[in-house]
């Protein structure tokens, strides 16, 4: 009898066990389904525009599988109208200017719920050939309209293109320059 008891004791807590982590493995695939319905769509959206104009709308959005082992981004060509995985087919450059779209467009998601928080950037464009980094720096002015944007680079040719853009775009840009410890 008290192994029997033992037994259904320890059947019991098993059971306990089983309830939690079922109810416990609802609920996250339920917030799964939540943050693809209600958020991924609109940061997915916004990081497609942007990556769209960064690239010369060579790329003309973005999909990603929440499934497996994390989050997989793929690019959609727009002149082949297939999409290519993130990871394999896209060079450093482009897969740079993939991930810069998403970290902006997870800020003005962000910044619709809360308030605005400054971005630090640092040398985001440095991998980035000269046209899609003009490029890059256009949506990077045009963002810094809404958000205080911090960007640092050594290249004083980013800097430059980061003003021009800025002054296309109405926004303000201030440069700094750090020379042996002082600011000028």
């Amino acid at each position: 009898r008290r192994q029997e008891a033992a037994r259904r004791e320890e059947l019991e807590a098993l059971a306990r066990r089983w309830s939690v982590l079922t109810l416990a493995q609802s609920f996250s695939k339920q917030a799964k389904r939540s943050f693809e319905e209600e958020r991924q769509d609109r940061v997915v959206r916004q990081a497609g525009d942007f990556f769209r104009r960064m690239t010369m709308e060579r790329y003309r959005g973005l999909l990603f599988d929440l499934e497996g082992k994390g989050l997989k981004a793929a690019a959609v060509r727009a002149d082949l109208g297939q999409s290519l995985d993130s990871e394999e087919a896209l060079s450093r450059g482009t897969r740079e200017q993939l991930y810069l779209a998403l970290r902006l467009a997870y800020v003005r998601q962000h910044n619709q719920a809360r308030e605005s928080l400054p971005v630090i950037m640092d040398d985001i464009l440095v991998n980035f050939d000269p046209a899609r980094a003009a490029l890059a720096a256009s949506v990077l002015a045009g963002f810094a309209g809404q958000n205080q944007l911090f960007f640092f680079t050594c290249h004083p040719r980013l800097a430059e293109v980061l003003g021009e853009r800025s002054e296309t775009a109405g926004t303000a840009c201030s440069t700094f320059k750090v020379a042996n410890g002082c600011i000028s």
